[in-house]
């Protein structure tokens, strides 16, 4: 035992604890000779034939608590490789190819005085357990377990670190994990283990045996190719479940789609889905030679339901069709297996902006007969489409709005809700009204006729009943409330993740078996149940207590902050809970000033927050909006400052500003220097409106249209001369746009501006 030995050294007690044993040894005989003694402890010279034996195989990953090299050294004797890693390694940097044996209490090889204190972890188990939990690896370690068919703990110890902390339980983990303990295994320990997986009480030697039997048993000439865990493929049902009326209102309530009765309804066979006609444009813009269609919508405007729609109709069609789920080291392999496939290949990939390195890769590798159907939010998709068109080539990706339903679709929404009895109040009216108040109350958008079937007062029951038994449970609370921010953020709020985010309450056997809890997340498989971001904004606005969410949302950020370090999933998942046009459906409107505020406000000095231009972009936005224009100037200054210490393109400062200048003239009606800010916003319009094909400088010049009617009164004829003809300078900047942009609901509402100021003053 290595405290001990330490402690016999300087004259300690044998019961000394590790740490304490190290640091007194270091301060009395310096830490050279502690790295020595150490050094001269943990680096082999020989391995046992097991060891080589175990090192031979394959392994995905390897894990260890030891410091030494015994699994360097059995591999390289072996004729393989192990690439050692520890806590501190970016899991990014690390080469993709071989195997890597991470240490997680750090390497031997890697010991020098300096780094005595930061790598190797000469500690208690409790507090190397919370190192561990707190790493980036500890996401990786869930995630490699997730991905492979089977687990082995080979030697492990109720003393090295609380397995309980890192793997959760659940069947699904528990029936791939097998425990080496060997034949003296203590009782007590192998009962807390049996919680996690099978126990095995062979030795080493054993194992290798039971090891080498596997092997020869399966084929050689089977090929050895990747699990389909980053990419799944899509199959027909093949079962035959029994329909209940429920699963429609699960469908509506939970955002839970049925792939088995999608299919059959998509069929004819069953009343349950709604067919999505931008799923057949999709399907016809691939038959006509595009190579990707990014269908777009905003929050709850049934992206994935056209997604489910078009897995069926490709299928149909004669494609064999994947989703890509999963980022991890396997990706880019399976990949490889599914370009090999002789039929067409349609390839699903949601929220695309997150995956643009992957699309640049099939854009790269993928034959010509694969093609992409991508979805995001329409505000994303706004941002990053343009870096889509670029790796997919111009004219490879059609763009295919999808936040209006077609006639077709409310008539058929009519008919569901009226099946399944989910009218509420509204359900005596005659099917023309129904139809009517689709198309006119909820404008034609699922966002609005989930909002109003949710306000009906049976479905707010039910929801305040939830968060009320969760508010008597705070613990609890936060990690419901948290998957909500995550669905509606569209983040799968994997158990892994909110781990990452929230620590260990989601472990524990007594919020696994809340009923409350049981109504938003299936615990027993890992699975969240309520996966509608509508009703996750829905419960957030209107039965959270903001001064919860707050802090929550506080927490995570500065989690995400913390493992971005290391994974730029994390760093994407802290722009967007920095980013304002989120946020705002996180909160009340009545509080949303207040609470939004008081969240930048907690998150400003985040090692990803405090230098960055576009967090500071974000502050001044919410402040433009709140009308808090003083703050919302000096944001937009320390925006501006840090983008040129980081020759950083200002293109969306820019923007913001422009729009920044033009509402603080309106609002304040200051008549003294209205013209000036005037005259700066339009010098950010006009260059833009050369350059940029989206509709940003629209948007913003719109604001001349209010602009005018709020200083009519005091301009001066040189004035309106000045503001009118910048208003046709935008007009024929429009006249000349291609078709397409021309129809963007922005284009059309500057459009309308525009000429409302000629109508005015003609020039």
């Amino acid at each position: 035992m290595l405290a001990g030995h330490l402690a016999s050294l300087t004259g300690l007690p044998d019961t000394t604890e590790l740490e304490d044993a190290a640091e007194w040894f270091a301060g009395k005989l310096g830490k050279d000779r502690l790295v020595e003694e150490l050094q001269n402890e943990f680096t082999v010279k020989e391995v046992t034939p097991a060891h080589v034996e175990l090192l031979r195989y394959p392994w995905q990953r390897v894990y260890t608590t030891n410091y030494d090299n015994v699994a360097e050294t059995a591999a390289a004797q072996g004729g393989k490789r192990l690439t050692p890693a520890t806590l501190d390694d970016s899991i990014q940097a690390l080469p993709k190819t071989g195997t890597l044996c991470v240490h997680l209490n750090g390497f031997i090889d890697n010991l020098n005085p300096d780094t005595l204190n930061a790598e190797i972890k000469l500690t208690n188990t409790s507090y190397l357990t919370n190192i561990v939990a707190e790493s980036p690896w500890a996401t990786t370690l869930q995630q490699d377990m997730d991905a492979v068919r089977a687990v082995f703990f080979v030697g492990y110890s109720t003393a090295d670190i609380d397995i309980r902390r890192l793997i959760y339980e659940r069947p699904a983990l528990k029936d791939k994990s097998f425990f080496v303990i060997g034949p003296q295994g203590d009782a007590v320990a192998a009962q807390k283990i049996s919680r996690f997986g099978a126990i095995t009480d062979l030795d080493l030697s054993g194992f290798n045996a039971a090891l080498a039997g596997a092997a020869s048993s399966s084929s050689g000439s089977v090929a050895q190719t990747a699990i389909n865990y980053c990419v799944r493929q899509f199959e027909p049902p093949s079962t035959s479940a029994a329909f209940e009326d429920r699963l429609v209102f699960d469908l509506f309530l939970h955002g839970d789609v049925n792939p088995e009765f999608a299919w059959q309804s998509l069929h004819g066979r069953l009343d349950y889905f709604v067919d999505a006609v931008v799923a057949t444009t999709a399907l016809e813009a691939f038959q006509g030679g595009w190579r990707a269609a990014a269908i777009h919508s905003d929050l709850g405007n049934g992206k994935s339901a056209a997604m489910e729609v078009l897995k069926v109709k490709a299928f149909e069609a004669g494609y064999d069709v994947f989703s890509v789920v999963k980022n991890a080291d396997t990706l880019f392999e399976e990949l490889q297996a599914v370009f090999k496939a002789p039929r067409p290949t349609l390839l699903i990939i949601e929220q695309y902006q997150d995956w643009l390195g992957t699309i640049d890769f099939i854009s790269k590798n993928a034959p010509p007969s694969c093609v992409l159907a991508l979805s995001a939010r329409t505000a994303v998709h706004d941002i990053v489409v343009d870096r889509l068109a670029s790796i997919l080539r111009p004219g490879k990706v059609v763009e295919i709005p999808a936040n209006t339903l077609r006639l077709g679709e409310c008539e058929r929404i009519v008919d569901l809700f009226d099946r399944y009895g989910l009218w509420g109040d509204l359900a005596a009216r005659p099917r023309h009204r129904k139809i009517d108040h689709l198309r006119r109350t909820c404008h034609s958008e699922w966002h609005a006729i989930l909002i109003d079937r949710f306000s009906a007062p049976q479905i707010q029951t039910r929801f305040a009943s939830i968060i009320d038994a969760l508010a008597k449970k705070r613990r609890f609370y936060e990690v419901v409330m948290a998957t909500l921010v995550l669905n509606v953020l569209e983040y799968e709020p994997s158990v892994n993740l909110l781990l990452a985010l929230l620590g260990q309450s989601v472990l524990e056997k007594e919020f696994r078996d809340d009923a409350a809890v049981r109504e938003v997340i299936d615990t027993s498989s890992g699975r969240i149940r309520l996966r509608s971001s509508v009703a996750g904004q829905f419960i957030l606005t209107n039965f959270a207590d903001p001064n919860a969410l707050v802090p929550l949302l506080a927490r995570m950020a500065k989690a995400a902050d913390v493992n971005a370090r290391n994974d730029v999933y994390y760093f994407e998942l802290l722009k967007d809970l920095s980013r304002f046009s989120e946020l705002q459906h996180l909160f009340p409107e009545r509080v949303r000033k207040t609470a939004c505020i008081r969240y930048y406000e907690a998150i400003k000095s985040l090692s990803h927050t405090r230098q960055n231009p576009l967090f500071w972009l974000q502050y001044a936005v919410a402040c433009t909006v709140f009308e808090e224009f003083v703050r919302a100037k000096s944001y937009f200054d320390t925006a501006y400052a840090f983008a040129e210490a980081k020759d950083f393109d200002t293109f969306q400062i820019d923007n913001h500003y422009a729009r920044f200048l033009l509402l603080r003239a309106i609002r304040s009606k200051d008549p003294g220097n209205f013209m000036d800010s005037f005259r700066e916003a339009r010098k950010f319009i006009f260059e833009q409106i050369e350059t940029e094909r989206r509709y940003y400088p629209f948007r913003v010049a719109t604001l001349i249209g209010e602009f005018y009617d709020t200083f009519a009164g005091v301009l001066s004829e040189a004035g309106k001369n000045e503001v009118a003809a910048a208003a046709k300078h935008v007009l024929n900047r429009i006249e000349v746009l291609p078709n397409e942009r021309q129809e963007q609901r922005y284009v059309i509402d500057c459009r309308k501006a525009m000429l409302h100021v000629l109508d005015l003053f003609p020039v």
